[in-house]
């Protein structure tokens, strides 16, 4: 069978974006260390890393899959590949410090 297996979360789907956000966080602050391994594993649990055993990779490579309404935002958020980039996408997000 193709395709990643899927489950419809009815409660708890805001925890899981708010995990999802966490381990990204952590990702970008390993990064500048190399911390390869331990990037390996949250990279892991944020992304299914096989695109070649999915039906459709844009959506499937992702672990959580949000509402209609977050999609985008969490798209731009997981993608993001630094700090920076997080600060330009989000600028209010962001302290002035």
């Amino acid at each position: 069978m193709i395709g990643v297996d899927t489950l419809h979360i009815i409660d708890g789907q805001q925890r899981l974006a708010t995990l999802q956000f966490v381990l990204k966080s952590i990702l970008l602050i390993l990064k500048p260390i190399d911390s390869i391994a331990i990037s390996e594993i949250i990279s892991g649990a944020i992304k299914n890393t096989h695109p070649d055993t999915m039906r459709d990779p844009a959506i499937e490579s992702f672990k959580v899959w949000p509402t209609f309404r977050d999609r985008q935002n969490y798209i731009l958020a997981i993608e993001a590949k630094d700090r920076d980039t997080l600060k330009t996408i989000f600028p209010n997000s962001f302290t002035q410090r």
